[in-house]
């Protein structure tokens, strides 16, 4: 027999694709997702920046600067990951990638 927590979490790589002046740079963060339960995807629904509040939970191999040049963490990290266009769009193809996985057979 195997135990399954309700409350879970798991992480995923995030390729991250921006531009900064003239120049494309890529990158790749491991995004920490929260795995919701069916309420919990009913309420969010498809909408990507409201599930991405819920489902986008932590970040490691990634470091944000503030206007002040200084490094973000915690929330202010996590808010400044979400509201970048190119980052959230990342963190939510991510996302979707992980779910679309999971139903694949791994023969």
């Amino acid at each position: 027999m195997f135990k399954i927590k309700t409350d879970r979490t798991y992480q995923y790589p995030v390729a991250v694709t921006y531009r900064e002046g003239n120049e494309e740079k890529q990158g790749e963060f491991t995004g920490i997702f929260k795995t919701l339960n069916m309420a919990e995807l009913e309420r969010v629904g498809a909408d990507d920046e409201k599930a991405l509040d819920v489902v986008f939970v932590g970040a490691e191999g990634v470091e944000m600067e503030g206007h002040d040049g200084q490094s973000l963490s915690g929330d202010d990290m996590l808010a400044a990951l979400r509201s970048d266009p190119d980052i959230s769009q990342a963190i939510w193809a991510a996302y979707q990638d992980s779910y679309a996985k999971k139903g694949q057979s791994k023969t």
